[in-house]
């Protein structure tokens, strides 16, 4: 698949989104760390055990979400080496997200 301007603007665009997006991460789990910290020093009040929980299952959502988007950047990083993608509807789905991407920006 030969790829034009558009398609390489459209890639880094993604991956500048992407890059914004695991410093937003990294970012909130260092929140995420120094509000465990905070939390220790109430011992076992019961608010603080409801945020715990709430924290943890905010957590495993973000590592599930996370693997996803690792899957998703392998698929991608065939695309930027200018290897044409296998699967037809993977090729049809890269040409709708640069059109959304588009339109969006629009």
């Amino acid at each position: 698949m030969v790829t034009t301007d558009e398609d390489d603007r459209c890639i880094l665009e993604l991956r500048k989104k992407e890059q914004r997006n695991k410093r937003h991460r990294e970012q909130n789990a260092k929140a995420w760390r120094e509000q465990q910290i905070q939390f220790q020093h109430h011992g076992g009040n019961s608010h603080v055990a409801a945020a715990e929980k709430r924290l943890l299952r905010n957590r495993q959502r973000r590592e599930v979400t996370a693997k996803k988007k690792e899957l998703h950047e392998k698929e991608y990083a065939h695309l930027e080496r200018g290897v044409s993608l296998q699967n037809k509807t993977s090729r049809r789905l890269v040409q709708l997200v640069c059109m959304l991407s588009r339109s969006i920006s629009l």
